[in-house]
């Protein structure tokens, strides 16, 4: 499969952001916040993943409307998963939510900066 240029680098960044933070907060604090601040990573790596995924498929790649609808889609499965994820999160890490949040948004903003370096 085929996937654009910036997706392929909110990938692989996201994940060193996960990677990155978990290993700094597994220095500064315990192995707990490491395993947050990665899940924290996840929660920002996988739903864009799928969203990239449902959106570059071969099928999608076709008429504006079909690509459109598929926009659509990958956008309300990522909420989806996003919310799911956190719910899942929350019990499992109310301890360590600051790691958690933290590499999220971190995450989060690896699509910022990606996005603001453009297509290059």
């Amino acid at each position: 499969m085929w996937m654009q240029p910036v997706v392929s680098r909110v990938a692989v960044g996201q994940l060193l952001v996960a990677v990155i933070s978990a290993v700094i907060w597994f220095i500064v604090r315990e192995a707990g916040a490491a395993e947050a601040a990665f899940f924290g990573g996840m929660i920002g790596f996988v739903p864009t993943t799928v969203m990239a995924l449902i959106m570059f498929r071969r099928r999608a790649m076709g008429s504006p409307k079909i690509m459109v609808r598929a926009f659509y889609w990958g956008e309300a499965v990522k909420f989806v998963l996003t919310v799911a994820m956190f719910l899942i999160a929350i019990p499992l890490y109310h301890a360590n939510f600051l790691p958690l949040i933290v590499t999220y948004v971190f995450s989060l903003m690896v699509s910022w900066f990606a996005l603001l370096k453009g297509n290059t």
